[in-house]
Parts: C-alpha cells; structure tokens; sequence
C-alpha cells in the first residue's frame, strides 16, 4: 500500500495556533466597529443549491467550485443537488432577497461604508499616537 502525503487541499486556508490567534484578533476589531454602528451578525451555510449558487455565472464559477453529492445520487448518474460556497457574495443575496427589501438593504451598505471609513481612520489614528510614543 502506498504512503499517502497529508495535505490541505488547495484553496483551503488553514491556520496554526499563533496564526488562528492573530486571524481572531483581527476579526473581533472588525466586529466590534460593526456592532458599534449596529450591526447584526448573520450566519449563512457553508453550503448551497447548486442551482442557486451558479444562478448566471459562466464556466470560471463552476471550477472554483466544490461539488457535493451522495453516493447514490452519482451512482445514478444524477448531477450534483449541493455545493460549497466560495464567498459570501451568494448567501447574503439569497438572504437579502428572502428576507429584505432593497431600500433597507441600500441603507445597511451605506452604513457599511460609513463604519469601514471610521474603522479605517481610528487605526490611523491610533498607529500614529502608538508610533510618536514609541520614539
């Protein structure tokens, strides 16, 4: 029997503790400046229907997709019902169609901005009066 290399697969991100760490870090600031202009979290599901992931997309989507699909299904010859999503870009407008309206949904990028600017320029702010100090 072969030996078989251990390996991520491609396109997965894997993160070691001291990396997980800062990653965590990072994403906490980030939630916290969301929260502060208020922000709801939503989770959506790793996975999709293929047919609403691939809803007018050209052939470059379907290779940077991960099929699923049971046994009994491809036995069949049936093609595949799920995939794993690639970005958020489908989840949250599946989620904003179903649930939202456009104008609230207008109102919540506005503010996304507004909170990526002042988010932007209190860590300008705060790594400039770290850097005078440290001299």
């Amino acid at each position: 029997m072969a030996l078989i290399k251990p390996r991520t697969p491609p396109g997965v991100l894997e993160l070691l503790p001291r990396e997980q760490i800062a990653f965590q870090r990072l994403l906490d600031v980030i939630r916290s400046q969301f929260e502060r202009f208020g922000f709801l979290p939503v989770e959506t599901p790793v996975m999709e229907l293929t047919d609403v992931l691939l809803t007018k997309s050209g052939g470059e989507t379907e290779r940077q997709v991960y099929f699923l699909q049971s046994t009994g299904a491809m036995e069949q010859g049936k093609t595949p019902e799920m995939a794993l999503r690639f970005d958020l870009t489908v989840p949250l407008a599946r989620h904003v169609a179903s649930t939202s309206t456009i104008s609230r949904f207008r109102s919540v990028a506005t503010r996304c901005s507004a909170c990526i600017a002042a988010s932007a320029s209190s860590a300008v702010a705060s790594a400039s009066s770290t850097s005078a100090t440290s001299t």
